[in-house]
């Protein structure tokens, strides 16, 4: 199989979100081309698999790859680059670090900076302590990607000398408005953080240097290099058979397996906080789940899924309400948790980050939180056993400490519908076992996010460009219908 092959197949495997297959197959590909395109795949399978100095590595390899092309889309390639880098420290909460790279994704888009020659706006927003001064509410007036400047405004040289033209500029207003909203939940996380914390502060360059080789590249090609080393001379093997034989026969130690961590996803409302955790064959009457202020203990984990251990800390971005009802719910495939936020409507940026705990450390801190006389905790567990072969659930409901009168659940939203109020959490209970593709939940988030004026720019302009274009400009798209614009090597034809 040729190594185009494996990178087209690898980048279908991440849209599927088949992480493994996908670092698999691409990191086979890279070995014999650095695609940015391939790079900049492996590197959201390697941060959705929370390998995130692989994933960060990939991502600043594909900028200088993108540069060394020179081709036609290297300017694009650049910014998504720049986004990757600022989504992956984001999540290993260098939120400093990942503002710095969304605003850098924002002036490659609009095409107006040159990196080699103007000087880096970033380092304006650092005080004298070293701190990353920028807020939320600066970030805010570039909420929207500013109008291309006219043909008679805009020097003739400037789009041959960065490779960007006006077209481009404004064909970026999707990409632009994808890094405004990471900006947004980057800011408001790091304006948590106390002053001269390390998310605070800018460790990377606005142009990364390039990479030494990937070690997933050595991995590839190490089990061929192996077969090919000639096995040990017949004298040599004939003295080990014979050692082995006169040597008392001992146990063979099993190899240490590998720790492993948890896939988990994450959403959130006003008032809860939702994980589901990818966990196959969890039992549901021996997972124990303890809860407190900023973690969650998970115990009787099975081993294949944590590697050498049972058990899991979630440490979390926030805090909850451990003593308000929560619910944990089985399937064979995951293990879903819902929790109160403590303070409701804070919006979290992250969920957090897992540690590995020992069995020892579970008990004692179990024991800890169960010695002193505390008032129940109000707990709702919901498990429900799935065969996959067969479309029936049994659901099971167990309350522990409930006093009596009305049940616990989710707040009435006030409704106008015939029906009454509508339980969401419910709806997304029911939702199938698959969580919804990533382009779909950006750009749910990016519609509610914006001002009413930039919804109806969006609406327009994805229904009258049959979903080719997408902006949150209304001055560019409110006056004339907006055009079809089909990918390259698409037609576009009228039903």
């Amino acid at each position: 199989m040729s190594h185009i092959t494996n990178g087209q197949r690898g980048l279908e495997a991440v849209k599927a979100k088949h992480w493994d297959e996908a670092i698999a197959l691409l990191s086979q590909a890279l070995a014999h081309s650095s695609n940015p395109a391939w790079l900049l795949a492996r590197s959201q399978a390697y941060q959705e698999t929370q390998q995130y100095d692989r994933a960060l590595a990939d991502a600043d390899h594909a900028y200088v790859a993108a540069t060394e092309r020179q081709q036609a889309q290297g300017r694009q390639q650049m910014a998504l680059a720049q986004y990757r880098r600022a989504v992956v420290l984001g999540h290993m909460q260098r939120y400093a670090d990942a503002d710095a790279c969304c605003v850098w994704s924002q002036q490659l888009i609009e095409g107006r900076k040159n990196f080699r020659t103007d000087p880096d706006d970033v380092a304006a927003h650092v005080d004298a302590d070293g701190d990353y001064a920028a807020t939320l509410a600066e970030a805010q007036s570039t909420a929207t990607m500013p109008a291309a400047p006219s043909p008679a405004a805009a020097p003739a040289t400037n789009a041959g000398a960065d490779g960007a033209g006006g077209a481009q500029k404004q064909s970026g207003a999707a990409e632009w408005s994808r890094a405004y909203v990471w900006r947004a939940m980057i800011l408001r996380a790091m304006e948590k953080l106390p002053k001269g914390d390390p998310g605070r502060k800018i460790t990377v360059p606005r142009v990364p240097k390039k990479p030494v080789p990937q070690r997933e590249e050595a991995k590839v090609e190490k089990p061929a290099k192996l077969a090919e080393k000639p096995a040990a001379t017949a004298a040599a093997a004939a003295a080990t058979a014979e050692a082995a034989t006169k040597t008392t026969a001992a146990p063979t130690p099993a190899a240490p397996v590998a720790a492993k961590v948890i896939r988990v996803d994450f959403y959130q409302t006003a008032t809860t906080i939702n994980l589901a955790l990818y966990a196959k064959g969890v039992d549901k009457d021996s997972l124990q789940v303890d809860t407190y202020e900023n973690k969650i203990h998970l115990s009787n984990l099975p081993e294949a899924v944590l590697g050498n251990r049972t058990s899991v800390a979630l440490m979390l971005e926030g805090a909850i309400d451990p003593d308000a009802a929560h619910s944990v719910k089985v399937t064979p495939y995951k293990v879903e948790l819902v929790f109160a936020k403590k303070t409701p409507g804070e919006k979290w940026a992250v969920w957090g980050r897992q540690e590995p705990i020992e069995e020892g450390q579970v008990a004692a801190a179990t024991e800890a939180k169960d010695a002193p006389a505390t008032t129940p905790t109000t707990t709702t567990t919901t498990t429900t056993t799935k065969n996959p072969e067969h479309a029936k659930e049994d659901t099971a409901t167990k309350a522990t400490g409930q006093p009596s009168g009305r049940a616990a659940g989710p707040p009435a939203y006030p409704s106008s519908a015939r029906t009454g109020p509508k339980n969401w959490d419910a709806v997304v209970n029911d939702a199938d076992e698959e969580p919804a593709a990533d382009v779909n939940d950006f750009f749910k988030s990016l519609y509610a996010q914006s001002t009413p004026e930039q919804q109806k720019a969006m609406v327009k302009s994805f229904v009258e460009s049959n979903g080719t274009t997408l902006s949150t400009d209304w001055s560019s798209v409110g006056e004339a219908p907006v055009p079809t614009h089909p990918p390259d090597g698409v037609e576009a034809k009228k039903w």
